[in-house]
């Protein structure tokens, strides 16, 4: 799950919402809490932080303007808003608990003449990730108020909201909040919000308070604990991983890795978030895409594990990643994504699975652990070789040449895979073009073969001699079927010629550390 929004604290994408949560971990994630209201009340005023954007016969309009107060924000160590009113000065900051579903969000005042009032208002969505809530009789959530928490329940099928808060009273006063405007994804869309009543804190100066909504953890809604609890996570992670004499970005960047990786517990299991309980739990790792919407990829998963788990010594983390990868292997093929609503695995893809065979070479560069790599990766390895030698799914084959030609000219086998929308399909044409064979796939290709001749003959195997000689083969029809005059690179190569096209493509094909171009052509 995750916490996104603006640094005005103003949703302007569907996809915004303070608690995200992946009802399956890592996927089918539901906007749960989309956002709070906050009203600062004192003797004689009443202040509105919030900012939204609302839709209106005239065009969007923006209401409450609480961006007027916000004098500072902050994105270290956690986005921290400071909101100025008068002489008040109150601090917000929003962080997400490690290895939960669970966004605290806490305030603290840190100047003031007097004690003041907090009111806050969450505005509930419940429903998923590229849904739009609607006001509506049928939603009709059940709420439960005890001592310190909110409990909101709108179907068994789906999570429940659990809020932790440390206010002073809880006032149901359930109500829509209508005709919300989001405007960053292309088009304009609009959303009715949900609340069930407000918080009311009451502060002076120097105190904190905080609420934390989950999906039903059990706990406090103190914020000195919490924030503490972050704080010890970040700083064993960098003691842990940044290499000695690293400066502040490198323990920045550690520990902000941390945040791509996620867990899944076998079936009917919980989770265990921490290594290396996870890895002898059982549980698949995952490294994902990117925030807030990217899927889980295959693809990007193996171009980022040297970065955010081999080079940092996260091995055990790296082991899982490459053994769930290999356990969704499929006719020679690893899945370049999985769908967000059920997790199915998608394979339509020709360079995701010579990604693996490049992640595998920095595992076993740095680690040296040969002996799992024989062990436990060595089948998959020749599994994916197998299939492209003798052809896979997409027309996904070995030519004469030794190089990898993609039959298929209506699939989108590369990363560049973005489509045209067409009418009546679920997608159009490619972007871009790339079947035949395409420079940074039969870069990889040659780097695979080069590994598995490297692995034979340090195993003892017959096959070295043959992977060698099909390495040596690729590595000259690879430069004298797309090195160019000039010292560039073709794109792709077709039966009606090739494709000059300037493409970042060429600079991965120069980039991979086994590489089929000679040191002076890759600086040309």
């Amino acid at each position: 799950g995750y916490a996104s929004s603006t640094i005005l604290g103003m949703n302007t994408r569907r996809s915004h919402g303070l608690l995200v949560a992946a009802v399956e971990p890592p996927l089918r994630r539901m906007v749960l809490l989309s956002k709070v209201e906050e009203t600062i009340v004192a003797p004689g005023y009443r202040f509105e932080l919030s900012t939204n954007r609302y839709a209106s016969a005239g065009g969007g309009m923006v209401h409450p303007e609480g961006f007027k107060y916000l004098e500072e924000f902050r994105l270290d160590p956690s986005p921290t808003f400071f909101y100025r009113v008068g002489n008040l000065l109150l601090e917000k900051t929003v962080f997400m608990l490690p290895g939960e579903n669970a966004t605290v969000v806490g305030y603290t005042l840190h100047d003031a003449s007097g004690p003041i009032e907090l009111v806050v208002r969450p505005l509930v969505a419940m429903r998923g990730l590229e849904e739009l809530r609607r006001e509506s009789a049928d939603f009709q959530p059940k709420v439960e108020h005890s001592a310190g928490i909110v409990v909101v329940k709108l179907l068994e099928e789906l999570p429940l909201l659990m809020i932790h808060h440390t206010a002073e009273l809880a006032e149901p006063a359930p109500c829509w909040y209508n005709h919300f405007e989001y405007t960053q994804d292309g088009v304009k869309e609009q959303e009715d919000l949900w609340s069930f009543g407000v918080l009311r804190f009451l502060l002076k100066a120097g105190e904190s308070i905080s609420l934390v909504a989950s999906t039903g953890r059990r706990g406090t809604g103190d914020y000195t604990f919490h924030r503490r609890r972050l704080e010890n996570t970040q700083t064993v992670l960098a003691q842990n991983l940044v290499p000695p004499g690293s400066g502040p970005l490198a323990s920045r960047l550690t520990w902000t890795a941390d945040s791509f990786v996620a867990w899944r517990p076998p079936a009917g299991q919980k989770a265990v978030v921490r290594l290396p309980l996870a890895e002898a739990a059982g549980q698949e790792a995952f490294l994902l895409s990117g925030f807030p919407r990217s899927t889980l990829s295959g693809r990007d998963a193996l171009v980022a594990l040297p970065g955010l788990a081999i080079h940092t010594r996260q091995l055990d983390l790296a082991r899982a990643t490459l053994l769930t990868l290999a356990s969704e292997l499929k006719d020679g093929l690893i899945p370049v994504r999985w769908t967000e609503t059920n997790g199915a695995p998608e394979y339509d893809s020709a360079d995701t699975s010579l990604w693996f065979f490049w992640a595998v070479w920095h595992y076993w560069r740095v680690s040296r652990d040969l002996r799992f790599v024989a062990k436990r990766l060595l089948d998959p390895l020749r599994e994916i070789m197998e299939g492209y030698l003798e052809g896979t799914k997409f027309g996904i084959v070995m030519d004469d040449d030794g190089l990898i030609r993609l039959s298929d000219r209506e699939k989108a086998l590369t990363w560049m895979d973005a489509r045209l929308p067409a009418a009546g399909t679920a997608s159009g044409p490619a972007v871009t073009p790339r079947w035949g064979k395409p420079v940074e796939v039969n870069a990889l290709w040659y780097g695979a073969l080069t590994l598995m001749s490297q692995l034979a003959d340090r195993l003892g195997f017959k096959q070295a001699t043959h992977y060698d000689r099909l390495a040596r083969l690729v590595g000259q029809n690879f430069v004298r079927t797309f090195y160019g005059r000039g010292g560039f690179l073709f794109d792709r190569v077709t039966e009606e010629g090739p494709d000059a096209s300037i493409r970042p493509n060429m600079l991965i094909a120069v980039g991979l550390p086994l590489s089929p171009l000679s040191r002076a052509q890759g600086l040309r």
